[in-house]
């Protein structure tokens, strides 16, 4: 468990306990109101005070979980949502909280610079949590659950520089409709990948400077071609003839 983040599970489970204390007290609060009510049209109105103390305190009781889903979008992320320069880094890798919770961290971030998602529950419904996140320059997927669906949003990301996504299950294919074209990008990491090292080597020709894992292969150096070897050699027949015309004929 993260030592920087609350125990969200934990509170969820006391929340979910109170919602239900509060039901039971607002139930028995309503058949107490009702066999007193026509108690209470013979001998006085006086003996509703006390169901009706009970009914106030279910609903005060089932206000508190309401206010607990309310307030846990935001819960301080303490050293993972940091300013570096100025800038926000989010670092959602290693977080311990169910998959539901990336929308409401992802929600109140939109100007995140650099975000870490790399967890095996980040999925394309997660990733489309980035849309709006025009600030974006870094994104790190490594070991996601993530496929060619997300990657029309990451396209969509103007800024985004830097992208790892080793060993999730994009597709060469993929890539080559939605990444392969992405100015921007100069940064890439896609081990482990059905990527292919062809449309790697074309990405990293496409633009200079740019860097690629895995290092797609050296191109081969061209076979030098039979003409070109006459043309530099001459013609073989040549050389093995005497040379007549190096000594003049004797008398």
């Amino acid at each position: 468990m993260n030592p920087y983040l609350p125990d969200v599970a934990r509170f969820d489970s006391i929340s979910i306990g109170i919602f239900f204390v509060a039901v039971a007290c607002l139930a028995v609060a309503m058949v107490w109101l009702a066999v007193l009510f026509v108690i209470a049209v013979v001998k006085g109105w006086h003996r509703l005070r006390w169901p009706l103390g009970l009914l106030l305190i279910g609903l005060v009781v089932g206000a508190i979980p309401l206010a607990w889903t309310g307030l846990r979008a935001q819960i301080d992320l303490g050293p993972l949502d940091r300013q570096v320069d100025g800038e926000r880094h989010l670092t959602l890798t290693g977080w311990d909280r169910p998959a539901s919770d990336y929308d409401a961290a992802l929600a109140s971030r939109r100007d995140a610079v650099v975000l870490q998602m790399a967890n095996p529950d980040v999925t394309d419904e997660v990733v489309a949590g980035i849309d709006g996140m025009d600030t974006l320059r870094e994104l790190d997927l490594n070991d996601s659950a993530v496929t060619d669906e997300a990657l029309a949003t990451i396209a969509a990301r103007p800024a985004l520089e830097a992208l790892r996504m080793a060993r999730t299950q994009i597709t060469d294919e993929g890539f080559r409709e939605h990444l392969a074209n992405k100015e921007s990008i100069d940064n890439l990491d896609v081990r482990g990948t059905a990527v292919s090292p062809e449309t790697l080597a074309a990405w990293v020709a496409a633009k200079p400077g740019r860097r690629v894992l895995p290092r797609p292969p050296a191109p081969a150096p061209p076979d030098p071609s039979p003409e070109g070897d006459a043309v530099a050699g001459g013609d073989p027949s040549q050389d093995d003839r005497p040379d007549t015309e190096s000594e003049p004929s004797p008398p």
